[in-house]
């Protein structure tokens, strides 16, 4: 009971403006030997319950700070908010240091689905799975330093401010630009999926269409979409435009490698019976093996936006939500193949996929990189559902790297 009690003053420590739901774990682990990946998910419950996104996710940043200084380790803060920690080993490998990498925020934080609570098998919270990579790193640095976690080369860890897929920063900049060493491998860090690999990394964009009807400040019209039950279809601009910019683009060529594919994910009308819309969107989401076949997908959506703009009065507008480019698979061939044998050693069934990884901002610079998960579980409607015992896996995994892969 002893150490049970030193758990508790260790996680609340500093920490008293949370609401205190997330210390519910602390009945579970007082009837079980406490493990490492319940210290890891004690954090993530605390994480979770911090309002996000923000601007510079100034919270969450603090909570990391407060940590840190505790812990009695210097940090780096760039203009943009982004945590710089670098770990120097006693005695170095001379093969140049590791990177762990996550982001600090999410975009499904709930201001009561975010209160986490657990029982025998999960952990359930809005936003939770999002910030099992940061309460991990925070793990592994206080592992480091208290010599429980061996380590024979410089370790550094990024904590990132912004999404890794944000168009209007870059949180690796603070890493390639700052550091004259050269890294060797770089790890993100991040909730779901433990045990997928991502050999193949695409290059994806997340687009939003915004289509206003011309009438939507007129004071006039306006006072016509209240009896717009009598209105005919040709009238409703915004949902004609719609269908067409959809149509268009569901037939869109977009060459013959069948690697590249564009999605419609999300139509939106604002408008319900009765009434007229003067707004609408889709989501378009586009993906390829290739750079210049993903870059070339753009412009055929920019082409359809264009075409459709000079059949309609209505405001058709595009953003770029997200991006991440298509990575140069062989940088990190060998690095994935002494992952999956770390894998396999401690039991963990590895599954290998094509997909987007914010680790291409790094194999595209030559650095071997590649983004894990720590723990198994699902993103619900509501929930995040956190198989509890997968994060001790997690937590497993992330040592293992540490410790063998300058040895494999």
């Amino acid at each position: 009971m002893g150490l049970m009690r030193k758990l508790k003053q260790w996680v609340t420590k500093g920490f008293r403006f949370f609401s205190g739901k997330t210390l519910k774990i602390f009945p579970r682990l007082s009837k079980s030997p406490l493990s490492f990946g319940d210290r890891i998910l004690a954090d993530a419950l605390m994480l979770a319950e911090i309002p996000s996104p923000s601007r510079m996710e100034e919270l969450r940043a603090q909570f990391v700070l407060d940590r840190l200084n505790n812990l009695g380790v210097d940090s780096s803060i760039d203009k943009e908010g982004n945590i710089f920690v670098h770990l120097y080993s006693v005695e170095p490998s001379g093969k140049g240091a590791l990177l762990f990498f996550t982001d600090l925020g999410t975009n499904r934080w709930h201001s009561v689905n975010s209160l986490s609570h657990l029982d025998a098998a999960n952990a359930k919270g809005a936003g939770l799975a999002d910030v099992l990579g940061t309460a991990s790193l925070l793990y592994l640095i206080e592992g480091i330093l208290s010599g429980r976690i061996a380590c024979n080369t410089d370790i550094m860890f990024l904590f990132s401010a912004h999404a890794f897929d944000d168009p209007k920063t870059d949180s690796f900049d603070f890493i390639l630009n700052h550091d004259t060493e050269r890294l060797s491998a770089a790890f993100g860090v991040q909730g779901f999926s433990l045990g997928s690999i991502i050999n193949k990394p695409q290059g994806n964009y997340q687009l939003e269409i915004k289509i206003v009807s011309p009438s939507q400040n007129d004071e006039e019209d306006t006072s016509k979409k209240k009896t717009a039950s009598a209105a005919q279809p040709s009238d409703n601009q915004v949902i004609d435009v719609l269908l067409n910019i959809a149509k268009n683009l569901s037939g869109l060529d977009l060459g013959y490698d069948n690697a590249t594919h564009c999605h419609i994910r999300q139509i939106e009308g604002g408008a319900s019976f009765g009434s007229v819309s003067s707004e609408g969107r889709i989501d378009v989401e586009i993906d390829s093996d290739d750079a210049k076949s993903l870059d070339n997908a753009l412009k055929a959506v920019e082409a359809v936006l264009d075409a459709v703009r000079k059949e309609t009065e209505c405001s058709i507008e595009m953003k770029i939500l997200s991006h991440i480019p298509a990575g140069i698979s062989l940088v990190s061939e060998k690095l994935i193949n002494n992952v999956i044998n770390i894998m396999k050693d401690i039991h963990i069934k590895v599954t290998e996929n094509n997909g987007a990884d914010p680790a291409s901002f790094l194999l595209n610079n030559g650095i071997p990189a590649l983004s894990l998960g720590v723990a198994k579980g699902r993103v619900g409607l509501e929930y995040d559902v956190v198989d509890i015992a997968s994060v001790e896996k997690g937590r497993q995994l992330l040592e293992n790297i540490i410790g063998k892969l300058f040895k494999e």
